[in-house]
């Protein structure tokens, strides 16, 4: 009799193990949820939608994939600060439920447009961080248009005396570049989206991999020494930022923007 139990047990313990092993080997072969950058703001987000002309074109979003990390962008044409705060939080939410994680890094374009407050960008970060400690804010652009301007400097007052204290790695936009073009009062051709992605990526690569921001070294980021910028391999090809501008010569606009945009790569 004990023999016989003896038997069945080790029977038991065979066929549980046939059961058990593939289940195991299945859950070794899992992939791993891969990382992923959130971009988001105002129309500036079209930093990182300018697929450029061609396949010699580029963006920010182009840059953060062939570093091996997936995007999603969520872009609001003519958001003041007070909108997005009232939007980006559940789309942050909803896209952490799709991804099935927090993302690595957050990457802020605003705000352009509105009046913004130090409570709101209080809010706006307390929202952001959440998601991910990881957060690069890149401020409003000069404007050649006087009225955009003091919009523009305002908001770059208010906020850059608020992020630092926050944990942000704020970028001042303000200073001008007159290497760039506008296709409008507010917003750059696709040729200069093209330069400023290839120059913002280095920026932003430190931040990919989920470290907390340190204080905002609030340094311009679209005022470049040009000397020094040709002796910088900068795009993703190799190529200095002069020999990107050659090959972008063509200045065309954006023909077509639509806003808002949900773009997931």
């Amino acid at each position: 009799m004990k023999s016989f139990f003896r038997r069945l047990y080790a029977a038991f313990s065979l066929t549980a193990l046939t059961l058990v092993w593939p289940m195991t080997f299945a859950q070794a072969q899992t992939p791993a949820v891969p990382d992923y950058v959130v971009i988001l703001g105002d129309s500036q987000c079209r930093i990182a939608l300018q697929w450029g002309v061609g396949s010699q074109g580029t963006s920010l979003a182009k840059h953060i994939n062939n570093a091996g990390f997936g995007t999603n962008v969520l872009c609001h044409g003519g958001f003041p600060l007070s909108q997005l705060i009232s939007t980006i939080p559940n789309e942050l939410a909803t896209v952490k439920q799709q991804r099935g994680k927090d993302p690595v890094a957050i990457i802020v374009f605003a705000p352009g447009n509105g009046n913004a407050t130090a409570d709101e960008a209080r809010t706006f970060t307390a929202a952001l961080k959440e998601y991910s400690r990881s957060i690069v804010w890149f401020g409003p652009y000069y404007s050649p248009d006087a009225g955009i301007m003091r919009t523009h400097q305002a908001n770059h007052d208010t906020i850059s005396a608020v992020l630092p204290s926050l944990g942000v790695s704020y970028q001042n936009n303000i200073g001008v570049d007159p290497r760039l073009d506008y296709k409008d009062k507010a917003h750059f051709t696709s040729a200069s989206y093209n330069i400023l992605a290839s120059r913002f990526f280095p920026i932003v690569r430190p931040y990919l991999r989920g470290v907390s921001s340190p204080n905002a070294t609030d340094q311009p980021a679209t005022t470049a020494n040009p000397a020094a910028d040709d002796e910088q391999g900068i795009d993703a090809a190799g190529r200095t930022e002069s020999q990107v501008a050659e090959t972008l010569a063509i200045r065309c606009g954006d023909s077509n923007p639509v806003f808002p945009v949900h773009l997931s790569i």
